[in-house]
């Protein structure tokens, strides 16, 4: 996904394509690099979605995973209690 191209929208299709076709449901860098691609779109749910995904797949979010998802908080619409939660779902990992 060419995130200077413009195409972070493709992020979601991308990660379902790979499960698909590679029979896999990725590693914690493809992860964190969707979480950060819709992070800059302020796609807050989609980070969670992507974070679900993990947990439910058996992977383990990073420090970075979960820092990038309260950065989507920062997006416009910011959501100060949305990102607050997001840290205690860190702190209690």
């Amino acid at each position: 996904v060419c995130e200077i191209c413009g195409e972070e929208e493709l992020t979601l299709v991308v990660l379902e394509a790979m499960k698909k076709t590679h029979k896999t449901e990725g590693n914690i860098i493809t992860f964190n690099i969707a979480l950060k691609r819709l992070a800059k779109l302020g796609q807050v749910r989609s980070c969670e979605g992507i974070i679900i995904g993990m947990l439910q797949a058996g992977m383990e979010p990073s420090v970075v995973s979960y820092t990038t998802a309260i950065g989507a908080c920062a997006r416009e619409p910011k959501d100060p209690a949305y990102a607050y939660e997001w840290l205690k779902r860190m702190a209690s990992r």
